[in-house]
């Protein structure tokens, strides 16, 4: 009978507090309880007594193994799960692995050993932690079911353990591609040398074609010193000619630049008049600005009272509009009551003509009657009074809003007029602002020109001094090129057979050649 696993020791092991001892196990065990009871935590208690890596345990840290770590609250320093084994002679074998800080023991039978002799010990007991052969995590079977046929094939090879030969067998493989490549070389060895035979054969020919071409390259180099001779005569005599022009350029360009120069300096005596004109200009500005100043001031401040004026006219106005708009209403309440009250006595005057043949009054009561008509009389009285009071007024005030509309179209015709006075004014400063630019434009105008007259003064200088270098340069190879000329005439020539050269140019007093003679 194989060995098996009999039960497990736990000891701190997150979930589990204190020492819990599972089992008896059988051969086969089923684990059941509700989320949170500790079945996962379990089997990673079983993973961690195996030897399996921190990282397969849902934790960080080996430290965070211990009950409590997780919240910072460790219940102790360490934490172990124990795994008891029947072996073949019924004899009991356990497997210690403690969690200790940041580092893990192992133990079996409560001796220390290295974690190399103890995967070792569980692989004789069928137990492979590399081939993850002893147990299935939760979500494995579903990855192992998504899997290909391939993946699949080595994940089996992974379990049986045929990795072992994989090295032996990639040996064998390389050996094969190593002879395979060898012989390929050598193949690829006999048909270089076969491909560097027939490129010496070309190029013994390309050889014998190179002394062909050698021997045709130093006749064509004879005929073009030859022909670069000819062409080096014509030359000297091209030369010879070209000076003659640039001698006669030199003499325009001089009298160009004497032309040059006098209109520069009218043209800075122009410049002068304009600035003296613009100095003017801007005198007779300052001063029209300096006279009309005061007015324009004076102007400005009439008009600054005139509107403060205008606006409390305004005011006003508004003030006796509001008030005549309410003596109005008090008329027309007034002219309402007068005319209920006429209305009023006019029936009453009816009632007692009608009643006058039938009602006789008492003594008291006709006194009564008197009196209320007196009464009557006297309130008529004070109110056709204060109406005419009211008209009186009304009438004042409507004198006073046509005086003050009188003073506002007064005031509006004044302010029109220093409007129409300041835009002049403004016109004319405008007007003054643009004399003053089209003076300043004028006199930018003049300095440009001024300053492309000296541009083209010093231009013109430097091609002069251009021009004589390269009459220098023409001399010199002349004089270079007259030299051989010179040392073929007889010592003995007399000097009046010689023709000098006749000219004003640095060439005067020496020997010209004649021109269009070829020298070989």
């Amino acid at each position: 009978m194989p060995a098996f696993l009999k039960c497990i020791e736990i000891e701190n092991f997150k979930t589990y507090r204190g020492h819990h001892v599972i089992g008896p196990l059988k051969p086969f065990t089923a684990i059941m309880g509700p989320n949170g009871s500790g079945k996962s935590n379990f089997m990673e208690a079983v993973c961690f007594v195996m030897g399996e890596k921190t990282s397969l345990l849902r934790v960080k840290r080996l430290s965070d193994l211990i009950h409590g770590a997780h919240i910072n609250k460790p219940v102790a320093s360490s934490a172990s799960v124990t795994a008891t084994f029947i072996l073949e002679n019924q004899n009991e074998k356990k497997f210690q692995r403690f969690a200790v800080a940041h580092s893990s023991d192992y133990r079996i039978n409560d001796s220390s050993v290295t974690e190399g002799q103890y995967l070792q010990e569980l692989a004789e007991l069928g137990i492979n932690v590399k081939a993850k052969n002893f147990l299935v995590l939760q979500g494995a079977v579903q990855s192992i079911a998504m899997k290909n046929s391939q993946e699949r094939t080595a994940l089996f090879e992974e379990f049986c353990g045929s990795g072992i030969f994989k090295e032996q067998y990639e040996k064998y493989r390389l050996e094969v591609e190593d002879a395979e490549k060898e012989m390929q070389f050598l193949y690829l060895k006999k048909k270089g040398v076969r491909a560097d035979m027939n490129e010496a054969t070309k190029e013994k020919q390309e050889a014998e074609e190179y002394s062909t071409v050698e021997k045709k390259l130093a006749q064509n180099r004879t005929k073009f010193l030859l022909f670069h001779l000819y062409h080096a005569d014509l030359t000297i005599n091209n030369c010879e000619e070209e000076l003659e022009y640039k001698q006669n350029d030199v003499v325009n360009i001089e009298k160009k630049w004497k032309q040059v120069d006098k209109t520069l300096k009218e043209q800075k005596k122009e410049a002068g008049i304009a600035q003296r004109d613009l100095a003017m200009v801007e005198k007779g500005i300052r001063e029209v600005i300096a006279k009309k100043r005061p007015i324009f001031l004076k102007a400005k401040e009439s008009v600054t009272h005139c509107v403060k004026k205008l606006s409390s006219a305004l005011k006003t106005l508004e003030q006796a509009r509001k008030a005549h708009e309410a003596h109005q209403e008090n008329i027309s309440e007034l002219t309402t009551e007068l005319r209920v009250v006429k209305n009023e006595m006019l029936m009453w005057e009816r009632s007692r003509q009608a009643l006058a043949g039938e009602v006789h009054l008492a003594e008291i009561q006709i006194r009564e009657y008197e009196k209320l008509k007196m009464e009557a009389s006297r309130r008529a009285a004070r109110y056709l009074q204060e109406l005419d009071s009211i008209h009186r007024e009304q009438k004042a005030h409507q004198d006073n809003i046509d005086n003050e509309m009188r003073k506002k179209m007064e005031v509006q015709n004044i302010y029109t007029q220093k409007c129409h006075e300041r835009d002049e004014a403004l016109n004319r400063i405008e007007k003054l602002n643009d004399h003053i630019n089209t003076s300043q434009m004028k006199v930018d105008e003049l300095c440009r020109r001024r300053a492309q007259l000296q541009e083209d003064m010093r231009s013109c200088r430097e091609h002069v001094q251009a021009l004589q270098a390269q009459l220098e340069e023409v001399t010199t190879q002349l004089g270079d090129a007259l030299r051989p000329v010179d040392s073929f005439v007889p010592a003995d020539t007399p000097a009046l057979q010689r023709r000098p050269y006749e000219g004003d140019g640095p060439l005067r007093g020496r020997h010209r050649p004649p021109s269009k003679t070829r020298r070989t």
